[in-house]
């Protein structure tokens, strides 16, 4: 979220992302907002831009291949997920939403997860939405929300959950 506004450091992530082969047969999507710019490098497909306003957006990741140097995003879902579309992304709703989004079109054997953005250590939380503030006046999405939001979800098992971001690598995360 802002994150992606102050430096462009999501852009860079998804970006190498996109730099690697993906095999066929992994599924990579990617939940945008919360920033109120989001970079011009960003790999897309002609014509897609990931929106600075209110809709949280969802896209699908490809990789390198042997004649392309990158791979791109495309625009899977433009006004984002029915019924949290308009919702912040420190919004427990809004993660649940996303993992059951990826369960249901996606369906796999194995999931995996990466949240990036900013963590402000596990007594506050990860997540900083610029555009959609929480409606219940809370700032960012607690240890305890992120907690409920994956076990009330349809996804059974990740194999991991990783915090690309600072101050969330603590054990109480863990």
């Amino acid at each position: 979220a802002s994150i992606e506004h102050d430096t462009g450091y999501f852009t860079d992530t998804l970006n190498e992302m996109m730099e690697a082969k993906i095999d066929e047969g992994i599924n990579v999507l990617v939940l945008t907002g919360g920033a109120k710019s989001w970079s011009e490098r960003l790999y897309t497909r002609e014509g897609d831009k990931v929106s600075p306003d209110k809709y949280n957006q969802v896209w699908k990741l490809t990789g390198t291949t042997d004649s392309t140097e990158h791979g791109y995003m495309t625009l899977l879902e433009e006004k984002g997920i029915d019924g949290v579309n308009h919702i912040s992304m420190e919004d427990p709703k809004m993660l649940k939403a996303f993992m059951n989004y990826a369960a249901e079109k996606y369906p796999a054997k194995t999931y995996d997860m990466i949240l990036v953005d900013h963590g402000m250590v596990p007594a506050r939380g990860y997540c900083d939405d610029d555009v959609v503030k929480r409606t219940d006046g809370k700032s960012a999405l607690s240890v305890a929300e992120m907690i409920s939001a994956i076990s009330e979800s349809k996804i059974e098992h990740f194999d991991f959950i990783n915090f690309h971001c600072c101050l969330m690598g603590n054990i109480e995360v863990l």
